[in-house]
């Protein structure tokens, strides 16, 4: 539900391509039944007719950071430019899955 999704979604394709190399992980955040109602209610609060508008985001916790870890663990990935649409800010524990962060990239 966000504007020019695809756009971006190309962008960090691009970014890739260029590089030569890279992975994308797209982490699923469940929200709360009430949580996702509140959320839809505010979308169609701030949508006019035919608009594309940004869902209010929610917020990653350290379950989502270490599924993420262990992913790129997993595809041996050590160092990486983290590509990121959230503010670049040290991650902790990072380090315990053998992970660097040597760049940010926001989008």
């Amino acid at each position: 539900l966000t504007n020019n999704a695809d756009k971006k979604l190309d962008d960090m394709f691009n970014v890739i391509n260029e590089t030569g190399k890279g992975a994308i992980i797209f982490i699923n955040q469940q929200a709360q039944s009430m949580n996702l109602l509140k959320r839809l209610s505010i979308l169609k609060e701030n949508q006019k007719v035919g608009e594309i508008v940004k869902a209010p985001r929610i917020d990653m916790d350290a379950r989502d950071f270490g599924i993420g870890a262990q992913i790129l663990h997993d595809l041996k990935i050590r160092k990486l430019i983290l590509m990121s649409n959230s503010e670049q800010t040290k991650r902790v524990g990072m380090i315990g899955y053998g992970l660097e962060i040597t760049d940010y990239i926001n989008y």
